[in-house]
């Protein structure tokens, strides 16, 4: 991994040093890390394809270190405009409009992304900021666990993309030779273009195996190649064929519990509302429409 020419560099190879940086006390930090196995607690989430993910929620006084972690070391390094996932005012939505409207898109999802930083790597990371001696040792330490980069803490997304930096420099590379556009929101590997795009997706693979990490198989119906004319192109949940906007299906079921929950309580919950806002960011007309189906049920009553 190499950081970019104009990413800021750090000369810290001490624990006092490194307690400076971050506002802390170096005892503070000792204490920290003489308890890692209390500042932890596991919480297992199942996601939308039925599988669990495991996170790993830091308790205090662990999460406000790692934070100035992220603050004051991981936010200053510099990173190109492909990575899209843990990136200040950037989402999914923005990662979307890279490829909006392209004749062929081309998506892969890395396998068990997280877990596969190994501390090694997240070593790596820190050693090519600046990081040296004890501080280094600290910092990974503060910044792993179970011998892995967890889910979960503040600084797991920034460092994760600092580990696949010379992925990213590879695959790059290869769209730019071919034309082709390619983004990366944390796991999930986009690229878009011409039907040139056909011939490189088995060398976007290799490139990311070489990389030490691995594809995650395809889900039953899913295409490696999705075409604007012929198929249904989606990124991360959202469909761009002509715009970008939620599939149907979603759109749908945020509207039908929206007005269920009208007719039944009356009132929305907060986790309802988010999703009526979450429509509108996306497609302002169908939030519009929600909105006013709110407002004229909320004027019956």
């Amino acid at each position: 991994m190499k950081t970019q020419p104009n990413a800021t560099r750090f000369a810290v190879c001490n624990a006092d040093q490194l307690a400076s940086l971050l506002a802390t006390e170096t005892k503070q930090i000792e204490w920290v890390l003489s308890h890692l196995k209390t500042l932890y607690y596991r919480k297992d989430r199942t996601k939308a394809d039925g599988s669990k993910r495991t996170l790993w929620i830091p308790r205090p006084p662990l999460r406000p270190i790692q934070d100035k972690i992220k603050t004051e070391i991981l936010a200053k390094v510099h990173l190109p405009t492909c990575v899209q996932g843990g990136v200040r005012k950037c989402s999914i939505i923005t990662n979307a409009k890279h490829h909006v409207g392209k004749p062929v898109l081309s998506t892969m999802d890395i396998k068990n992304c997280f877990p596969s930083v190994t501390v090694q790597r997240v070593r790596n990371v820190f050693e090519e900021l600046g990081f040296s001696g004890d501080a280094l040792s600290i910092v990974t330490k503060l910044t792993t666990w179970e011998f892995q980069l967890p889910q979960g803490p503040s600084t797991s997304p920034a460092i994760a993309n600092l580990a696949l930096a010379n992925l990213d420099r590879r695959q790059m590379g290869v769209a730019k030779r071919h034309g082709f556009t390619y983004t990366r929101y944390v796991d999930d590997i986009s690229a878009s273009g011409g039907k040139r795009l056909r011939k490189v997706r088995n060398l976007q693979e290799r490139i990311v195996n070489d990389e030490g990490f691995s594809v995650k198989p395809l889900k039953d119906g899913q295409k490696k190649l999705m075409y604007r004319e012929q198929d249904r192109q989606q990124v991360t949940g959202l469909v761009l064929n002509q715009k970008i906007n939620l599939p149907r299906e979603k759109r749908k079921e945020i509207i039908g519990s929206t007005k269920a929950a009208l007719r039944g309580k009356g009132e929305l919950s907060d986790s309802e509302q988010g999703k009526i806002l979450w429509l509108g960011s996306v497609n302002a007309g169908a939030g519009a429409a929600v909105v006013k189906t709110v407002r004229q049920q909320r004027k019956l009553r």
